[in-house]
């Protein structure tokens, strides 16, 4: 099954297709589920911890590069989440995308 689906109307205009609408997976939630019961399962890593007071550093430094390499990955998701979320406020419309016309062009 394709994750998109072309929109396409026939209606003599240029061939420019509508908008991909995005369609959902089935088994993403199965999928979802057993990725997390298989990390939350302890299993004994047999790795050295540096005893000389480097625990804080070895705790620290991975949480940091999974924060950083998340803010990498949904930084322009979470700017225009909030960017929206402060126009909501303020009482102005947030500024939808351009995407071509499903319209035909009026002659």
């Amino acid at each position: 099954m394709h994750e998109f689906a072309e929109v396409r109307r026939d209606s003599g205009h240029t061939g420019v297709s509508c908008s991909r609408q995005r369609r959902s997976n089935p088994h993403m939630r199965s999928i979802v589920f057993f990725v997390t019961v298989f990390l939350l399962i302890g299993i004994p890593a047999y790795a050295y911890g540096d005893p000389s007071g480097g625990l804080l550093f070895q705790m620290l430094m991975p949480m940091l590069a999974a924060i950083w390499g998340m803010w990498m990955i949904f930084a322009k998701r979470v700017q225009r989440g909030m960017t929206n979320l402060l126009r909501r406020l303020r009482g102005a419309e947030p500024e939808e995308p351009s995407a071509p016309s499903c319209e035909p062009p009026s002659v």
